[in-house]
């Protein structure tokens, strides 16, 4: 089982222990979170958001408006929880003795929280009962990024290459310049070993590519090409004006739930995340690509579907990503 899925079993199992050990007179809102909840949250009583806030910090969002945070801290498991409320587009998280106040957005069963993802879960009960999850989602907090800033110039064209491995493969695909560096105008299709449609779904590798896991990355990309590093992303952030703003100009002008302007051709597709056990999560709101940069766990640049930015997340190896190459 990955860091990851684990972490997220420990949440579920955790925050049933909650449910037992734990009530909302225990956690009572110290005022600071006066509002109403969100009919969009306000699920059935056996459904929950849950996901990854950190790679360390789980958290579940119960449809009564109570939370549990599990967090691992100094090789420990810790537990805590309190009350959800929301006004306007502020999600408020109180527990007695502090307050913390998030921007947040939901589309359909998917919360968003910053760059977390929490996906909506059912046959976790609250108050009783020992259900556990059918299905749950991660996302991520931020990592760094780099601003910089160069020109505007971009050129694309059709490219054909060999693909080694006995893979299937398209051999002609589109390439775009962006300033000194050639890249792929689209996210890989390769069906290899150790990559998958969306959803299990080949429509979903029609637009938007395979997902591959880390492993499978280092190596798909086709004969004079390469799966680019932190440190070659970053000389094409710099030649598109920086971070801040390199979600809007490099993501499509569709297949977006909120497009970019797609200014240089690189046209960013938002192919979602997998795990390698067969669920997903993201299509049409996430991107996560791939970088060979590794550091225990591995790097992926990611663009969100209400955020111009892009930047960087460290993942488990065994997630599956979208996968843009280099020209050598």
């Amino acid at each position: 089982m990955s860091k990851t899925k684990g972490f997220l079993l420990a949440v579920a199992v955790a925050a049933l222990a909650f449910t037992f050990s734990c009530s909302s007179d225990d956690y009572k809102d110290d005022g600071g979170g006066n509002g109403d909840r969100d009919s969009r949250l306000v699920t059935g009583s056996d459904e929950a958001w849950i996901g990854l806030y950190y790679d360390d910090e789980g958290i579940i969002f119960w449809s009564n408006g109570e939370f549990a945070i599990i967090e691992l801290y100094d090789g420990t498991w810790e537990l805590s929880g309190g009350t959800w409320t929301t006004r306007g587009s502020e999600l408020m998280l109180s527990n007695g003795s502090y307050s913390e106040t998030f921007a947040y957005s939901v589309s359909g069963n998917m919360l968003t929280i910053g760059g977390a993802v929490f996906i909506k879960t059912s046959g976790i009960n609250f108050g009783g009962g020992g259900g556990s999850s059918s299905s749950v989602g991660g996302g991520g907090g931020r990592s760094s990024s780099s601003v910089g800033s160069g020109g505007s110039s971009s050129s694309s064209a059709r490219s054909s290459s060999s693909y080694g491995g006995g893979s299937t493969c398209s051999a002609n695909f589109r390439t775009v310049r962006i300033g000194s560096q050639t890249w792929m105008a689209e996210n890989l299709n390769c069906n290899v070993s150790g990559s998958k449609c969306y959803d299990n779904n080949p429509s979903y590798c029609s637009t938007y590519g395979r997902l591959y896991n880390w492993y499978t990355a280092q190596s798909v990309c086709p004969s004079g090409w390469h799966l680019p590093s932190m440190e070659d992303w970053e000389v094409m952030t710099a030649y598109i004006g920086g971070a801040s703003t390199e979600g809007k100009k490099l993501k499509a002008t569709s297949d977006w739930n909120g497009n970019g302007t797609d200014n240089y051709g690189f046209s960013a597709l938002p192919g979602g995340g997998g795990f390698s056990d067969g669920s997903f999560y993201g299509a049409g709101y996430y991107g996560y690509w791939w970088s060979s940069t590794e550091n225990y766990t591995a790097y992926s640049r990611v663009m969100g579907y209400g955020n111009e930015d892009a930047y960087w997340y460290s993942d488990v190896k065994d997630r599956l990503f979208s996968v843009r190459c280099l020209k050598d």
